[in-house]
């Protein structure tokens, strides 16, 4: 391990603790800004493009499918399964936020970057598993006032 590598760990294994041991408020103030930033740097583009361009909810999630890695849903009456079987957080995959809590962080994610299509306080994303708590794969439930295509 380098000295770059060394110094992001102990860095980071601070806001590990602090994830662990804070507030609920503070975590989840903390968390929702990290998927906002997140989403800005990737994820929110391509969920914009995925239902600008196309007509239907099926066809903006094959999109998302073909872009993200271990992405696949499933499309009920009133709401949408969204499944990974892999973690996607690069924080995680490197080792330097091995928190339970940071889940938080990809529902706020996810939550944004529906919010940004279908709008603000219309849609509701709840975590269902977690891979961090030691299920098999990541499933959140998205839930909108609406299951149709954004104006």
């Amino acid at each position: 391990m380098d000295a770059e590598d060394r110094f992001l760990k102990h860095w980071f294994s601070g806001v590990n603790c602090f994830i662990d041991h804070g507030s609920d408020e503070e975590v989840n103030h903390l968390l929702s800004r990290c998927a906002k930033g997140c989403s800005d740097s990737f994820s929110l583009r391509l969920y914009q493009r995925a239902f600008s361009d196309r007509n239907n909810i099926k066809d903006s999630l094959d999109y998302l499918a073909e872009h993200f890695e271990d992405f696949s849903y499933n499309i009920l009456p009133d709401r949408i399964q969204i499944i990974y079987n892999k973690c996607g957080c690069d924080l995680y995959r490197k080792g330097l936020i091995v928190s339970k809590k940071l889940c938080i962080c990809s529902e706020k994610s996810l939550l944004y970057n529906w919010e940004s299509v279908f709008g603000q306080n219309k849609v509701t994303v709840i975590r269902k598993n977690s891979i961090l708590n030691g299920d098999e794969s990541c499933v959140f439930e998205v839930r909108m006032d609406e299951l149709g295509h954004p104006n």
